[in-house]
């Protein structure tokens, strides 16, 4: 890797291009962990699944804001069989379903569902891909885990965490970080210093980290969000190979690229 060429000189690949690759019949429950992209690239992939075909469903375990997208339902299931009966009801329907469990008043936000009802939910309709984020992040690139954090469903097969690399050289301060305080002693990082690729890897394997609750049966493929500049390929490029440097089980590659852009590339 050349960690001094721009992304468009490795070749990004569009989402469906890459897709195939990494969301099948064996990867049917996407969980998306971090910050930095989650949303977006939840509904970017739903979207080339659905063209492609497919059926797929977003969701949460947690919260998800109510702010209307362009070609995204919402749609309320506030108990097991109504989410069911939404399953069941349409094989191919022309826009993205974000399913959740109701509005939350004065939030902006929709409650989430129990991450038992995706696990049932997953073995009886194993035509669909079901997409769950597991945590919030605030808008921000980076964050710290409360210890409930992130909420995982059972039968995640492919765990995404999400870093914004806009993040790397920002200082460690909650305009940037989530839950600032939380995620220097998680990385063991001290606050107001700059955030190192270094620092952003430690707050993967740490064990209160993003993966504190990755089941050993996952596939980790961390996503390098934002990669948009010369600046951000170099410091996605660095923190890909100290991730990767770690072998930690389960994560044998990385995705890096730009959501937004819709340009992705998986290292090595």
């Amino acid at each position: 890797m050349h960690c001094n060429t721009a992304i468009h000189d490795f070749n990004p690949q569009p989402g469906h291009a890459i897709l195939p690759g990494l969301v099948n019949h064996q990867n049917r429950v996407v969980t998306l962990i971090g910050g930095g992209g989650k949303t977006s690239l939840m509904y970017l992939w739903a979207k080339f699944l659905q063209a492609a075909g497919r059926r797929a469903i977003t969701t949460t375990t947690t919260k998800l804001s109510a702010a209307q997208r362009s070609g995204v339902d919402l749609i309320c299931a506030d108990s097991l069989d109504k989410a069911r009966q939404l399953l069941s009801a349409e094989n191919r329907p022309k826009r993205i379903r974000a399913i959740h469990g109701g509005l939350l008043p004065d939030t902006g936000k929709v409650a989430g569902l129990p991450s038992e009802w995706i696990d049932m939910l997953s073995k009886e309709f194993p035509n669909t891909i079901f997409f769950v984020e597991g945590d919030g992040s605030a808008e921000r690139s980076l964050k710290g885990h409360l210890p409930h954090e992130p909420v995982i469903p059972d039968s995640t097969t492919l765990l995404v965490p999400v870093i914004g690399l806009d993040v790397i050289g920002k200082p460690l301060s909650e305009a940037f970080v989530h839950r600032s305080d939380v995620f220097c002693r998680i990385a063991g990082a001290i606050p107001g210093r700059i955030v190192t690729p270094a620092v952003a890897a430690n707050a993967l394997f740490n064990s209160s980290g993003y993966l504190s609750k990755a089941r050993r049966h996952t596939t980790i493929l961390p996503f390098l969000n934002k990669a948009e500049t010369r600046d951000g390929w170099k410091n996605g490029c660095e923190l890909a190979k100290k991730i990767l440097a770690a072998n930690y089980p389960g994560l044998d590659r990385v995705l890096i690229g730009s959501a937004n852009h819709n340009q992705f590339l998986v290292l090595p």
